[in-house]
């Protein structure tokens, strides 16, 4: 295989579809200059000014493994796995398991009506346990150290554990307002009370883990 194409899948596989002709290139060169090392292609995509631009961002759709593990591990969860493992069939991704000897096909084919149901199941189980077992966080652990006095830091404090702060500016407000909002309906200013951190927080980080902006990486 020529080097252009396995620079060409390996830059889609970590970075976006399709590289530009000069990144195409460049990999190509570098795949006949190395004596065809894998590992000195990673490492001058890992290294490539393209690789870290703005529009590479957030164009990889986050597999229902990567999904579980960066859930747990940016809330600092403790879990068993026994959930997460229990989840991913659901989500199209039974652990090496996939459908066929080719593998499963990423991208966008991760995200249908009936997966994203089950990765809404699986972070609904995450968010709302208040167990002593399975997968479950500590709302104050999400917020220790940060400013919550009011519902705009609280969601800048989340958004940002979560890297989701870049979402629209519409998004960011429907969640401030629901910091503000009570059971009723009713608008109500967020306070930093036991009670507001257990419901709306694990509320918050729910509506987070289940928005467009996490589904990417």
């Amino acid at each position: 295989m020529s080097g252009r194409f396995i620079g060409s899948k390996l830059w889609t596989f970590f970075a976006y579809d399709e590289p530009p002709d000069y990144v195409a290139d460049q990999l190509a060169a570098i795949w006949t200059s190395s004596g065809r090392v894998v590992r000195e292609l990673l490492r001058a995509i890992f290294t490539s000014s393209e690789f870290y631009e703005g529009h590479a961002r957030k164009t990889w759709v986050r597999s229902p493994v990567e999904y579980a593990v960066a859930s747990i591990r940016m809330l600092e969860a403790t879990s068993d796995f026994a959930s997460p493992v229990a989840a991913l069939g659901g989500m199209s991704q039974s652990l090496f398991d996939p459908e066929d000897a080719k593998g499963w096909d990423w991208g966008l084919s991760w995200l249908n009506t009936g997966t994203v149901f089950s990765r809404a199941s699986f972070t609904n189980g995450l968010a709302s346990n208040r167990g002593s077992t399975g997968t479950r966080f500590d709302p104050n652990k999400v917020l220790q150290g940060v400013d919550a006095s009011t519902a705009d830091r609280v969601v800048d404090a989340v958004s940002s554990r979560l890297n989701v702060a870049d979402v629209p500016p519409h998004v960011r407000q429907a969640w401030v307002d629901y910091m503000n909002t009570n059971d009723a309906g009713q608008r109500v200013a967020w306070t930093n009370t036991a009670s507001n951190v257990d419901k709306k927080v694990r509320g918050l980080v729910h509506l987070m883990l289940t928005s467009p902006a996490f589904q990417f990486a």
